[in-house]
């Protein structure tokens, strides 16, 4: 039974595709303060970083029908989340 071998991050990845509206809280939970961390390091402001971490959260419920799954769901968002301080950088404040 593929339920009892999924992951946890492959059942999220699964409730985030079906559009279920808590999968989006329970990323936040399990990813946000890593999120939060790395955008910090870039924007150096927490004010900018909280803005990204809203940002990314919102980006992936948008484009998780785009993930595929070749790497882990955290490097995915990891990747979103870089390049996203990366525009907001570069946008200016």
């Amino acid at each position: 039974d593929s339920a009892v071998t999924a992951t946890p991050d492959t059942r999220l990845v699964q409730r985030l595709q079906a559009g279920d509206d808590s999968a989006v809280a329970d990323l936040a939970v399990l990813y946000g303060a890593r999120m939060f961390q790395l955008a910090l390091r870039y924007t150096r402001n927490r004010e900018d970083a909280e803005e990204v971490v809203q940002d990314v959260l919102m980006k992936v419920r948008d484009k998780i029908a785009a993930f595929r799954g070749d790497a882990a769901l955290s490097s995915w968002i990891y990747r979103i989340t870089f390049n996203t301080a990366m525009s907001r950088l570069r946008a200016g404040r």
